[in-house]
């Protein structure tokens, strides 16, 4: 049966519970404002407005699932999403959309809502093998991302951020390349421990009152010679022979709350 935008939303109200006021996914989630100031690099990589000048951006922050009062150690509150909207020179807008698991679990959309069918069908009680189970047997991408999730972080400001979607970036040149966005926080990544997550239960997590910056750069399948260390943080220099990172700016964000 094809998916529909309609039978795609019943799929998430099945696992987490019909919303009437909130979002079907992601419904938990804090916004705010901040900028975003281009690299010296990042000109090379695209002739995008916000590749070349310092723009405002919106930022939202958020927790996995539909159930908007998720407590933000709950397992299901992973992973974390964070949506950058990008506000042009010109007045136009483009948008990022980031979480923070380095991959996805299906491969198109009837396999993605087949996942939550699986998990909605897999409450308590279900006898094992149950349909989530049962479903990462034959998907190996949903049981890599069900089964090596990072701890619950400090915040929201302390796990790393990646692009779902790969972008066709064109210089002026005319150069071409494909890449995701990874956004990485200037303090580092920093989890809680097993005890401190079931303190903070029922706690929320919020971006500290002081800026937080993120880093941002794009990964990009290209030949290892033409990998130039300058472009790469230290403490993130385990890069594979088959990938290079270019830095492509940072984004001080303001903790300033502004809506869901």
């Amino acid at each position: 049966m094809a998916t529909t935008p309609e039978s795609f939303v019943d799929a998430l109200n099945s696992a987490f519970g019909k919303q009437t006021t909130q979002r079907a996914a992601h419904a938990k989630g804090v916004v705010l404002l901040g900028k975003f100031i281009p690299s010296a690099e990042a000109a090379s990589v695209s002739k995008a407005l916000h590749f070349k000048h310092e723009v405002p951006v919106t930022v939202r922050f958020s927790a996995n699932s539909g159930i908007p009062r998720i407590a933000d150690a709950d397992p299901r509150a992973a992973p974390r999403g964070l949506a950058i909207r990008f506000r042009l020179p010109d007045g136009s807008d483009t948008d990022l959309v980031t979480h923070s698991y380095n991959g996805f679990p299906a491969k198109n959309p009837e396999e993605f809502q087949q996942f939550f069918l699986a998990l909605a069908g897999s409450k308590p009680g279900v006898p094992s093998p149950t349909p989530i189970e049962a479903f990462q047997e034959t998907h190996p991408a949903a049981k890599t991302f069900m089964t090596t999730r990072d701890p619950p972080p400090v915040s929201y400001a302390t796990t790393t951020y990646f692009g779902v979607n790969s972008f066709k970036f064109v210089n002026e040149k005319g150069a071409v390349t494909i890449g995701r966005y990874q956004l990485l926080p200037d303090a580092g990544r920093h989890f809680l421990s097993k005890d401190d997550s079931a303190k903070s239960c029922r706690r929320t997590t919020v971006p500290r009152r002081r800026p937080t910056i993120w880093t941002t750069r794009f990964a990009s399948a290209l030949p290892v010679e033409r990998f130039d260390s300058r472009w790469c943080c230290n403490s993130q220099r385990r890069t594979t022979r088959s990938t290079i990172h270019r830095w492509l700016g940072r984004a001080p964000i303001r903790s300033r709350r502004w809506g869901r």
